[in-house]
């Protein structure tokens, strides 16, 4: 008798304190993980000809245009903004930027003018101000949008995808996609 206490006690303990541990099969352990929250960068200030320029124009700026890179260790501060290092790029005399802000692209090139607007650039969310997040138009392969609307959550939500003339970029645009049923 006593030994069927104690294995029920064990079993009952067992069966108690491992709820918390285990997932059911029909409840998946899901994992959530809450990107760039409390981060702090640590930027260089960016020169483009001896211009400064928000470091946002390093991610459409043609590869194959820059002449020079230079990178300096010392801090500098710029209009009250303190950065850590320099980024000096010098650029072929014939190349022509055309820099455009991400709220400029948007008037200029689509026609969302109603609900939020949030904008990709090869596949990457960006989490910037879009007055002050520039491109370089040249560099542009393509732009989609795409506009969500919902009106039980009562939400307009314009995705602007854009996407640079990579070499990647390049490639899958010009595959051929055979769709079908066999």
């Amino acid at each position: 008798m006593k030994r069927i206490i104690i294995i029920s006690a064990t079993f009952l303990s067992l069966n108690v304190f491992g709820q918390g541990r285990f997932q059911s099969e029909k409840e998946p352990f899901l994992k959530v993980v809450y990107l760039n929250e409390n981060s702090v960068e640590e930027k260089p200030a960016c020169f483009l000809n001896g211009k400064h320029i928000d470091e946002s124009v390093l991610n459409t700026l043609q590869p194959e245009e820059v002449e020079t890179i230079k990178v300096e260790k010392e801090d500098v501060e710029i209009d009250k903004v303190k950065y850590f290092g320099k980024i000096i790029i010098q650029t072929k005399e014939s190349y022509e930027p055309i820099f455009l802000s991400l709220n400029q692209l948007k008037s200029k090139y689509t026609n969302c003018k109603e609900g939020v607007t949030i904008f990709e650039i090869d596949n990457e969310v960006i989490k910037a101000d879009y007055d002050k997040y520039s491109v370089d138009a040249n560099f542009i392969l393509k732009i989609t949008v795409d506009k969500l609307e919902n009106s039980i959550e009562n939400f307009n939500l314009n995705v602007v995808k854009i996407y640079t003339k990579s070499e990647e970029n390049i490639k899958n645009e010009s595959q051929i996609k055979i769709r079908g049923s066999e």
